[in-house]
């Protein structure tokens, strides 16, 4: 009830700009819901630095049940950390038979502030899917304790597999549980030694799964930090010890929380006497507890059990541009908590009406607490608000000021964006140094988030300075190369362009990517601009093999794929367009572009009862789809169906009425299809001579028609006339197929027969 009343505001929010696209509004493969080919795509994908494939089922659910309305993903993250918080609560109890203090710990652990960012952000579903089976996995191995039986051993390794295939930061389970062996369990003596080795070889499964998970990750993710973003060793322990008091400070004081934590500037540091500090209170605290293990074991257990967890988000391993984050301490701070409510009670013991007391302190702290994580609740209701309450609190983000630009872009708002990104060029302009690739980089990131909207608003001779801006920042910037090459392409520069995209393509090969993107983009980007180059000078093979490559860098991208098709249609490679549908079908099964391209292409290679049903799927989801209204109407008429085919052919002219092509195709069937009935040469007139006068006459084809319509009309004089006129311009365009066709009609014509089409 009072994670609900905490955090039940959120079923208003809405999606974010702030990785939601990645999981969910930009991800066709979610978006289709539980598909097989989903679940496979879930097991394999890692490119976002994360392996966890039953997150994606639970989005993929999400989106079965409600689509793209936010209130559902939002109630999913609400309905599993309360479920979380309830398993908490009976295990701890059941642990402890404690009641009181377990409702105490449960309570101030679920609604604490810092659980706002895995709540009321979407994207942070694997925190509270993983949490609900952590805490399934402690409720499994106090089971298996109280009775230890291989099944119920079994049920442990379970529900930590499902936990570790929601968040592969659960690795450090077995850790907590051997912790819970000393207290409260009271399954490890510190006199006997020889009751640790059953303890640990008892967790030696677990441990090895946990093994499985982070070579999985590794194994599947590609993305990487970038060299130019990564940081050396001594500055990442001073950030990981200073981190550790940052959550500390947080949880008693939990004020001025915002999204994305920078890291202060290598050349700054942190200030020496708050790092001797830090360390110095963690040792003192740490032997607290070692000291005390037999008088207050509760103090090592949660201490230890809030470090061990904190240990794989801590920046020892660099795993992202954060320095920390509120979502970070979601676990790990439970522990902490028990360590804080088991201590509050014991010396409550030692005043006078204890008992009211507790329950007092206990009271304020859960109100208190609530009111501060509602507070914090509302800055997630959508973009604007959570980057204007980042930027109050941290107004150094460069994070922050380009994702407020980018929302204030999409809600046309030109001018503030412009004013945003250009603060979060100048945050740190006046800080870099040779030695600071880190904070070069982020400046590096705005000045290139800058240029890509000038150039999307057209100003282009400003954008390439901006592009110039940056490569002279960056010179191993993929992005920076990609976007000057996009300007000199636009300006006409094809040479210029040509060589800035293949740098960018030699730069991305080394993998030195100097800004926060990842690289796979902007090769993939690269690779298709250097495509349609070649594509416009008419090297088929050469335009291939770069959308080939593209395709390979952006998996699910629309535009290579397309481009690729058409690369492929002009060489008449028709089977090869079949397999780069499919392939791209598995992505968006529904996509009407290539449901036609790969029916057309199966028409083409004579597999008509392939194709009859893949075109009306087209015209299913997507009736104005001309090219499919055509293109089954020219099926139609290859099986002799000439009332249908004529149908969808003017469907054709009903959807594009200044499309000439179209209006000579049905100009065509009228003037030549061999059923009288369906014959129409007064309608076949009209609209070839509206495409013949359009043209200006300088068609042959249409000219063509409207000789063929003349003739069903039974004018042959003037059938004659304009097909010789036809025959004349044919000649002069170099068309010897054509003029062969025009040639054979006239001789229907000087024999008064009228034109019949084949099937």
């Amino acid at each position: 009830m009072i994670v609900a009343a905490v955090f039940g505001r959120t079923l208003g929010f809405g999606f974010l700009n702030y990785d939601d696209n990645t999981y969910i509004t930009d991800n066709p493969v979610v978006q289709r819901g539980l598909t097989l080919d989903g679940l496979k795509w879930a097991l394999t994908y890692g490119e976002i630095g994360h392996w966890h494939p039953l997150t994606w089922v639970s989005h993929m659910l999400d989106c079965e049940v409600y689509g793209l309305q936010a209130w559902g993903h939002h109630l999913g993250n609400l309905l599993l950390h309360g479920a979380a918080t309830v398993v908490f609560f009976l295990v701890l109890q059941s642990m402890t038979g404690s009641t009181w203090r377990s409702v105490t710990v449960a309570a101030l652990w679920a609604i604490h502030p810092l659980r706002v960012e895995s709540i009321a952000w979407i994207s942070e579903r694997k925190d509270v899917l993983g949490a609900l089976f952590f805490m399934m996995s402690l409720g499994a191995y106090l089971h298996y304790v109280r009775q230890p039986s291989f099944s119920r051993y079994i049920l442990v390794a379970v529900f930590f597999t499902l936990g570790l295939l929601s968040k592969n930061m659960l690795v450090t389970l077995p850790f907590v549980l051997l912790l819970l062996d000393f207290w409260p369990l009271n399954r490890l003596n510190w006199k006997e030694a020889s009751s640790f080795a059953p303890r640990i070889i008892e967790k030696i499964p677990l441990l090895l799964l946990s093994m499985l998970s982070c070579m999985a990750t590794v194994s599947l993710s590609t993305e990487k930090i970038p060299a130019h973003y990564q940081l050396p060793l001594w500055y990442r322990l001073e950030n990981a010890v200073v981190s550790i008091g940052f959550y500390l400070q947080k949880t008693v004081w939990p004020n001025a929380l915002y999204t994305h934590y920078p890291y202060a500037h290598i050349a700054d540091g942190y200030p020496i006497w708050e790092v001797l500090g830090m360390i110095v209170g963690l040792l003192f605290v740490s032997a607290f507890a070692l000291l005390f293990h037999r008088k207050a074991p509760w103090i090592l257990t949660g201490w230890f059990w809030f470090l061990g967890m904190l240990l794989p988000t801590i920046g020892l391993m660099q795993i992202s541009t954060y320095a920390r984050a509120d979502r970070y301490s979601y676990l790990p701070q439970a522990g902490l908590w028990i360590t804080l409510v088991w201590s509050a009670f014991a010396l409550e013991k030692l005043l006078p009406f204890r008992q009211r007391i507790g329950v007092f302190l206990a009271g304020i702290g859960i109100g208190a607490f609530a009111l501060v994580a509602g507070y914090q609740t509302s800055f997630w209701r959508d973009n604007l608000t959570l980057w204007t309450r980042s930027i109050t609190c941290n107004p150094d983000s460069v994070v922050a000021q380009i994702n407020l630009g980018n929302d204030l872009m999409a809600s046309s708002r030109s001018e503030e964006a412009v004013a945003a990104y250009k603060k979060a060029i100048a945050i740190n302009g006046f800080k870099i140094n040779s030695h600071d690739d880190f904070n070069r980089s982020l400046s590096v990131l705005a000045e290139v988030t800058f240029a890509n909207y000038l150039l999307t608003n057209n100003q282009t001779d400003e954008a390439l300075l901006a592009f110039r801006k940056a490569m002279k920042m960056a010179p191993n910037s993929v992005s920076a190369h990609n976007g000057f090459g996009t300007c000199l392409l636009q300006l006409g520069q094809t040479n210029g362009a040509l060589s800035a995209f293949k740098n960018a393509i030699a730069l991305g090969s080394d993998d030195d990517e100097s800004n926060s993107q990842n690289s796979d983009p902007q090769m993939g980007a690269a690779h298709n601009n250097i495509g349609t180059i070649l594509l416009n000078q008419g090297d088929l093979l050469g335009a291939t093999d770069e959308f080939r490559q593209a395709v390979a860098y952006l998996f699910d991208g629309s535009t290579p794929h397309f481009h690729l098709t058409e690369a492929l249609v002009r060489q008449g490679k028709f089977q090869e367009v079949i397999a780069e549908q499919n392939r791209f079908l598995k992505i968006m099964p529904d996509d009407p572009e290539s449901l036609n391209n790969l029916a057309g292409a199966l028409m083409v290679t004579g597999k008509i009862s392939e194709a009859t049903p893949i075109f009306e799927r087209v015209l299913v989801i997507q009736p104005s789809n001309v090219k499919a209204q055509n293109n089954y109407g020219l099926l139609l008429q290859g099986k002799g169906l000439w009332k249908e085919a004529i149908a969808h052919f003017s469907k054709t002219v009903e959807l594009k009425p200044h499309d000439l092509s179209y209006a000579n195709n049905l100009a065509w069937v009228l003037a030549t299809c061999p059923d009288p009935s369906q014959r129409n040469p007064s309608i076949a007139i009209l609209l070839a001579g509206q495409a013949t006068s359009e043209s200006g006459r300088n068609n042959p084809s249409f000219l063509r028609t409207l000789a063929a319509a003349y003739a069903a009309k039974g004018n042959f004089l003037h059938a004659e006339k304009i097909a010789s006129e036809a025959l004349t311009l044919s000649e002069v365009q170099n068309n010897p197929a054509l003029s062969k066709d025009i040639t054979e009609d006239l001789r229907h014509y000087q024999k008064g027969e009228v034109l019949q089409i084949k099937k």
